[in-house]
């Protein structure tokens, strides 16, 4: 099999930019408090990436476009898939926010920006140890007065991270189930976990028996071949 560039990258859009996992996705791990207020029912996959070109062997991006309350908002999903993580990875992010938002004023003429949700997906090597805010990465600004903090940006991020969880701790529909289990034990130096994943997915019947499960397998075949260190 002919070896593919940015293997993560391809890996991650061939999965998540079908409509269907990635309503699985968001319906299963959106936090409780968001999620009967976001229409999982009205999601629009958009084309744009936002991500520089020297930057993509360690992030991918995928945006959706959906509403709140009947107001224009977008999910912004940025997968990581360095073996280790960005510590300014709130500054990245940020940075493709103000690019979605440039795009509605400079394309669309918008006179208000729309919400934006920002996702981060990780799976590298090392556990996630870094605060989800803007304001971890600004030096010295946790010790400064309000009156010095309102100037100041801050966002927060909804980050996971499922190298921690076991396969039974995954949820989701078994497209979603296999892809997550992959993707948490792709970089295992114990390579059993990361093969009982990829065997759970050749035993799922319905996905052996339809057209749509076989793209799926082939997908995941070229992911292995091309991402993980044998």
């Amino acid at each position: 099999m002919t070896l593919i560039n940015q293997p993560h990258d391809k890996f991650f859009k061939e999965i998540m930019q079908n409509i269907e996992t990635a309503h699985d996705f968001l319906k299963n791990y959106l936090p409780k408090d968001i999620l009967p207020l976001i229409d999982l029912d009205n999601l629009f996959l958009q084309k744009d990436s936002f991500i520089e070109k020297e930057l993509r062997e360690t992030f991918s991006d995928i945006l959706y476009k959906t509403s709140i309350k009947g107001k224009e908002t977008y999910l912004y999903f940025l997968f990581e898939h360095k073996s280790t993580f960005f510590k300014t990875t709130a500054l990245q992010l940020l940075k493709y926010m103000v690019r979605i938002w440039e795009q509605k004023v400079d394309k669309e003429k918008a006179a208000a920006l729309p919400i934006v949700i920002p996702i981060v997906i990780y799976h590298g090597e090392k556990k996630w140890e870094t605060d989800k805010t803007l304001s971890a990465i600004i030096e010295g600004l946790s010790n400064m007065p309000q009156s010095i903090k309102r100037y100041i940006p801050d966002y927060e991020y909804i980050l996971y991270d499922f190298s921690p969880l076991s396969n039974e701790e995954i949820k989701g529909n078994v497209k979603l189930k296999i892809f997550l289990s992959v993707l948490k034990s792709i970089y295992a130096e114990d390579s059993a976990e990361f093969i009982r994943a990829v065997k759970i997915a050749f035993t799922m019947e319905d996905l052996s028996q339809s057209a749509r499960g076989i793209d799926y397998l082939e997908t995941l075949i070229r992911y292995v071949m091309n991402a993980r260190r044998i």
